[in-house]
């Protein structure tokens, strides 16, 4: 076989032989001749005869050309006035505009398209033959026809593994104007390029490649790999690379486990893990889950419902397909959050504060109910802050920790600034902690309140509030006190002048 691709150079004009030849001295030979149009894209002229695999035409230009653009679709039979065109929308096409439909020998049916004739949108995609054969089983032959402007270079939207005949099967689907030419790279390297209903065998594995029109508009094809073996532990290395004249693209198959996760990964909340094998259809595989050492489940969706913190925890989803000798696992981890806590800050300061005065800072911590029967295997715990940053025992305060109530439902935390002397926030920061599991989130929450100081208003004594001097000498000597009292709670008053 030989390919010939397309280009818009002058070295493709003219006519081309291919010539075959037996092995025992028999041979063969065809012309096809290459012109070029004013949009300079080759079309196939004269007669072109052939078996026309798949795709026997295409005509890639806006109006054809003053010769007439033929295609051949035959079978063995002898009978004339055989065969039907089905058009893309799966309608029967007889003579008309753009096309003529003629039957010149038995056993074949001849596509003609009009000279000068305008192609547009509407004529493009697959158009099948009908073919029966001498035995009666109806032979499809495929034509392409893509208007210039509207071909397309090749694209693989998926590679899917399933079963067929209890086979694994690769089907590769792509898109593209004008058809795709497929080459599947298998074990070791390996190209196989085959065309619809080809098989090979290589190292004991039997390769079979069918070629499906699944939407004949829109030119898209479903491109089957059956490999006739049980085992396809390198089936992840397997790739699919189809071509056309515009260019080619490959992809392998992504084949895998994934572990999808719906609900809130709170504790007492609603939460499930689903175990998907993505690109796989029609294959039946056995689902184990594990947490750690132990069996979490055998069911595709496990549900933890509601969040226990012993769900906490490294869940593997094993994923096997007996049949095919196939296995696939994936890991996620599932973090539990513990509820945040309440808190609020609140101190025993009146109205207004005074500088340099005792105050105490109380922060009430509230559990949230999910979170009381776990009580044993979590502490609570509390951070103080100041306008400078952290507070901490000493340096004219104390700082007591976070208590648990009677009812340990409430937990309970103060400073006591002995010298209140910098108004701003004071802040309490409140954790729910888990003793030992690292997959469990600490709850975490914080409050503060403003602290706004006054300066205090000093009362004043001068003594003796009245002295009389004699105006003349001598005079006498004497003393004035200035005495400032501070307001009842002051330990320490800035110093005044």
């Amino acid at each position: 076989k030989e390919i010939i691709r397309w280009a818009t150079h002058s070295g493709d004009i003219g006519t081309h032989t291919c010539t075959a030849t037996d092995g025992v001295g028999n041979s063969g030979r065809g012309n096809i001749t290459f012109n070029v149009t004013g949009a300079g894209i080759h079309v196939f002229q004269g007669q072109p005869r052939g078996s026309f695999p798949n795709n026997g035409l295409v005509i890639a230009q806006e109006t054809a050309s003053r010769f007439n653009i033929r295609a051949f679709c035959r079978s063995d039979s002898m009978m004339s006035n055989v065969g039907e065109l089905i058009g893309p929308e799966g309608n029967s096409i007889h003579t008309a505009d753009p096309f003529e439909i003629t039957r010149p020998q038995p056993g074949e049916l001849q596509i003609i398209v009009f000279p000068n004739t305008t192609l547009t949108k509407r004529h493009e995609g697959i158009y099948t033959c009908h073919m029966p054969l001498a035995n009666g089983v109806v032979k499809e032959i495929n034509i392409g026809i893509y208007p210039f402007g509207f071909i397309n270079p090749p694209t693989i939207t998926s590679v899917i593994l399933g079963m067929e005949s209890s086979y694994p099967t690769l089907t590769c689907t792509s898109t593209g104007s004008p058809a795709t030419n497929v080459t599947w790279i298998v074990r070791n390297g390996l190209m196989l390029t085959l065309r619809d209903g080809d098989s090979m065998s290589v190292n004991m594995v039997n390769y079979q490649l069918t070629q499906t029109v699944t939407n004949r508009k829109n030119s898209t094809y479903a491109n089957k790999l059956i490999i006739n073996t049980t085992s396809v532990d390198d089936i992840a290395r397997y790739r699919c690379e189809v071509e056309n004249v515009l260019g080619s693209n490959t992809k392998g198959i992504d084949l895998g486990v994934k572990i999808l996760a719906n609900g809130s990964a709170r504790l007492g909340k609603e939460y499930t893990l689903t175990c998907m094998v993505s690109e796989v259809s029609n294959i039946a595989f056995s689902i184990d889950w594990s947490l750690g050492p132990g069996i979490a489940g055998k069911n595709t969706q496990l549900s933890l419902s509601p969040l226990d913190l012993s769900d906490a925890g490294n869940y593997t989803c094993t994923a096997t397909a007996n049949l095919i000798n196939l296995t696939l696992a994936a890991s996620k981890e599932v973090r539990i959050a513990i509820p945040s806590p309440v808190v609020e800050v609140t101190h025993d300061g009146g109205s207004p504060i005074f500088s340099g005065s005792v105050l105490t800072l109380t922060c009430s911590i509230t559990l949230d109910i999910d979170v009381l029967h776990h009580r044993n295997l979590l502490t609570v715990t509390s951070r103080w802050y100041g306008p400078r940053g952290p507070l901490t025992n000493g340096s004219g305060m104390t700082v007591a920790p976070a208590v648990a109530s009677s009812t340990e439902d409430c937990y309970t935390s103060t400073v006591v600034l002995n010298t209140v002397m910098e108004a701003g926030s004071y802040s309490c920061q409140a954790t729910v902690k888990h003793t030992t599991s690292q997959f469990v989130m600490d709850g975490l929450n914080t409050n503060e309140t403003r602290i706004d100081l006054q300066i205090p208003n000093v009362t004043l004594f001068l003594t003796p509030d009245t002295t009389r001097l004699p105006n003349v000498a001598p005079y006498n000597t004497f003393s004035l006190t200035c005495t400032a009292t501070a307001p009842e709670g002051v330990v320490s008053p800035k110093t005044f002048t």
